[in-house]
């Protein structure tokens, strides 16, 4: 294939408008396959997780709490669970492993009342539910 129709043939593949001459085809290429943008100098890198509330802070260790559930808001994503030492909020995010009697569960399947056992990530005096498992 002529090196000036694999040039259109990979603008074309990467959106790029067609060009005149196969010089400016290898431009447009080039500046096709580049990083649309970069982030902004000094912004902290993105962490991977859902949590935007503590940008900047690195998680941490958790702990396990292990209790009975007093309230599920849906809405927030957000469980609450009352243990020995009083009541704890843990958020729920969507990578979140629900472990219960069916195998894997969701947020929709705890209930008031509910044992449960909550390993947790924390950032800043937030909890963050890692692994949720249901007892019976």
């Amino acid at each position: 294939m002529p090196r000036s129709l694999a040039l259109a043939v990979a603008a074309l593949f990467l959106g790029a408008p067609l060009v005149s001459s196969p010089a400016s085809a290898a431009v447009v290429v080039a500046r096709a396959a580049a990083p649309a943008t970069a982030a902004p100098a000094g912004a902290a890198p993105d962490d991977g997780d859902a949590d935007d509330a503590h940008p900047g802070v690195k998680a941490t260790n958790g702990g396990k709490v292990d209790g009975t559930v007093t309230k599920v808001d849906f809405q927030k994503n957000r469980v609450t669970v009352q243990t020995a030492k009083g009541p704890v909020d843990v958020t729920v995010l969507p990578s979140t492993n629900i472990q219960g009697k069916n195998g894997f569960d969701t947020i929709a399947d705890i209930a008031k009342g509910q044992h449960v056992s909550i390993f947790c990530s924390q950032k800043g005096d937030e909890k963050f539910a890692q692994m949720i498992q249901l007892q019976k």
